[in-house]
């Protein structure tokens, strides 16, 4: 919920939203509802997580022409602190059959302090939170993708303004020479007007005024 919302307004959502659980609850309860939501007559709720986890590494174990199935989770460090750790609670605890794996996107500071923030009473002997402690636990690799440096940004930019102006035939021969003048170890710009001049001769004059200067 956005936390610019009046309290008032907030609240009587906030009923609403119970009331239908509730309601939803009840027809849970009904027999014949769970028969129809299950599509099967002799199928039953499954509220045991470990029963829930056997059932669910079997299917997953019985995919054929499945090697593993990948879960992506982009932006866990927009959510608030509670749904962040219930994300991690669920893998390690619902999710972690074989055949799976989960990639999480997000910034580590940011997911620490919502884990610290949703255990404040736990603190490390130095006083800090448990938050990297945690994350050590339940990632087995992480890997860091540093920030663009500015000759890096202004060669995706000139490329994506190239992709735009230039054919197919024109961009394919724009990126060849800027994979080339990367893998060279070149820390200059890749790819800017002036590189697709050197390469084509003449360049569009809508790209020309578009790209940063040589």
């Amino acid at each position: 919920m956005d936390p610019s919302i009046d309290p008032q307004v907030l609240d009587m959502s906030k009923a609403v939203v119970n009331a239908a659980a509730g309601e939803a609850n009840k027809l849970l309860e009904d027999p014949k509802t769970k028969q129809a939501a299950s599509g099967n007559d002799t199928a039953e709720a499954i509220i045991d997580a470990g029963r829930f986890r056997a059932e669910f590494a079997k299917v997953v174990t019985t995919l054929e022409d499945v090697d593993a199935v990948v879960v992506f989770i982009d932006d866990l460090d927009r959510c608030l602190p509670e749904t962040v750790v219930d994300t991690f609670e669920a893998i390690r605890l619902f999710l972690n059959t074989p055949k799976t794996a989960y990639v999480l996107a997000a910034a580590q500071a940011v997911v620490e302090s919502a884990i610290d923030s949703r255990y404040p009473q736990l603190r490390r002997p130095d006083g800090a939170g448990i938050g990297a402690d945690y994350l050590e636990k339940m990632l087995q690799l992480k890997v860091a993708i540093p920030p663009l440096s500015a000759p890096e940004a202004d060669t995706y930019v000139n490329l994506l303004l190239a992709e735009l102006r230039l054919d197919d035939e024109q961009f394919a021969k724009v990126l060849d020479e800027t994979r080339r003048r990367r893998e060279a170890g070149n820390l200059q710009v890749a790819f800017n007007v002036g590189v697709a001049g050197a390469i084509l001769g003449d360049v569009p004059a809508d790209l020309r005024r578009s790209s940063t200067p040589c």
